[in-house]
């Protein structure tokens, strides 16, 4: 039985290798990048096989997303370059300046928007005091 099993995963992992090859040449990346996944995962012992595929459709799908992120950057879109930026991270990318780079664009957007909240939130409360001044200027005309 053992061995049925086997050879089932060799069968499986050739599938999902040609599944991917063919998905690549398609330029579907993402599609590229599960099947080899999977072709890991049903043969873990031939694991470094796959690396060079990989790397190969993860740098392709991230440079599609880093584009997409630019342009999104460029009109003033951070909420939607963040988005592609996060899809990056999340393919998991082996290059580290890519990772590096993508991980200080996802800091800069994260303390951009706490600036912005400090400031809506100053805003809010000084428009709060602006009132309880007036009211309280109103209250001392009264008397």
């Amino acid at each position: 039985m053992p061995a049925d099993k086997d050879l089932f995963a060799v069968k499986e992992f050739g599938v999902f290798i040609e599944q991917g090859k063919a998905a690549y040449k398609s330029g579907r990346f993402p599609d590229a990048i599960q099947a080899w996944r999977k072709a890991q995962a049903a043969d873990p012992s031939r694991r470094g096989e796959l690396d060079g595929y990989l790397d190969k459709a993860i740098q392709k799908q991230s440079s599609l997303h880093l584009a997409n992120a630019r342009k999104f950057e460029s009109l003033g879109d951070s909420e939607k370059a963040a988005a592609q930026y996060q899809m990056i991270l999340k393919l998991e990318p082996r290059d580290a300046a890519l990772r590096a780079e993508v991980t200080e664009k996802l800091q800069a957007f994260d303390t951009g928007a706490t600036v912005m909240s400090a400031a809506l939130l100053a805003g809010i409360v000084g428009g709060f005091l602006c009132l309880v001044l007036i009211a309280l200027v109103l209250i001392l005309r009264m008397d």
